[in-house]
């Protein structure tokens, strides 16, 4: 019977989930109309309120929690955890949502550095620029000084977290995220790439180590400043530099992709191709039909790369 209830739930959630999403895609090609704001913040509404019919409704199964059915289990627990939309203490949600815009507001301070005032997001790229180590680290830790506050209010964010998840019967806000299966796969596909992610560190610590002579110990982790990258995870302004072969050139599609007079939705078509070519599924005819590829003449919109989630299974778009 739970599982009836609650695959009958899903069907209609997710209808409403492809209205609110429809809503959403007008709004971001239409950014000047406030009509079709307020439309698809009326939807979200409906669709945090049916979140949370269905978490209160799944707390009535709560006694098959146990059950060793892992998908109903799963379900239940997922059901009942929805998060925000399903919880009911109103101090937690603001609580949550003012440490956000705390963390926002400090994210998005200006602060001088070398007589430039900048934003963390504008920091990637004067990182990119810079060949002295001793400014590298300069602008990495004026960076760090204006995102240090953040630090208290993530912790105090965490902990209120999982005070939610507790009072939703989960241990923590990841098994919110993540089952333990999930979990499990995971760790077994880390220990299956980990013996490369240590060749890969290793050959480009060494590589590192000519670069900055005296800065970089073999047998240490790599200074996070010298990475030119803010979160020491992109080796991208150090390309030139570690990759091995140096000697070759590097593959350069533009003049022919100029020469076969490539269309932004040429490129996407290609795209589609390769991925078929792995095995996986060709998106469906309507993409090509309700997808934006190119910003609209004489319309402010939303002109980034964004996938929509329709949450319908033969309908996806690109804005």
């Amino acid at each position: 019977m739970a599982k009836s209830v609650l695959d009958e739930y899903d069907k209609n959630l997710t209808s409403l989930a492809y209205i609110t999403s429809s809503a959403e895609f007008q709004t971001h090609l239409n950014l000047n109309d406030s009509s079709k704001k307020r439309t698809t913040d009326k939807y979200y509404e409906h669709y945090r309120s049916c979140l949370k019919t269905i978490a209160m409704v799944a707390r009535h199964f709560q006694s098959l929690l146990n059950n060793n059915h892992t998908s109903l289990r799963w379900l239940l627990l997922r059901t009942q955890a929805i998060g925000e939309a399903g919880e009911n203490n109103t101090v937690i949600k603001l609580e949550i949502q003012k440490l956000r815009n705390r963390m926002k507001e400090i994210y998005h301070r200006k602060f001088i550095w070398n007589n430039t005032q900048l934003s963390i997001d504008e920091v990637q790229e004067v990182l990119g620029k810079l060949e002295s180590p001793d400014d590298l680290l300069s602008l990495w830790n004026a960076t760090y000084e204006v995102a240090k506050p953040m630090r208290d209010c993530y912790s105090t964010l965490i902990a209120t977290q999982n005070q939610q998840a507790k009072q939703n019967r989960l241990t923590d806000k990841t098994d919110l995220i993540t089952n333990n299966e999930e979990r499990r796969i995971v760790e077994q596909l880390w220990q299956e790439l980990k013996p490369l992610h240590r060749l890969l560190h290793a050959y480009v610590r060494q590589k590192m180590a000519k670069l900055y002579p005296g800065l970089i110990q073999l047998d240490q982790p790599i200074p996070v400043h010298l990475t030119k990258d803010i979160f020491g995870s992109m080796m991208t302004y150090l390309v030139q530099d570690v990759l091995p072969f140096p000697h070759l050139k590097n593959i350069d599609l533009g003049p022919t992709m100029k020469q076969k007079n490539f269309t932004e939705e040429n490129i996407f078509h290609y795209a589609d191709r390769f991925f078929v070519s792995l095995n996986l599924t060709q998106v469906p005819s309507s993409f090509w039909n309700l997808s934006i590829f190119k910003k609209i003449p004489d319309r402010h919109m939303a002109c980034h790369p964004t996938a929509f989630d329709m949450y319908k299974y033969d309908d996806v778009r690109y804005v």
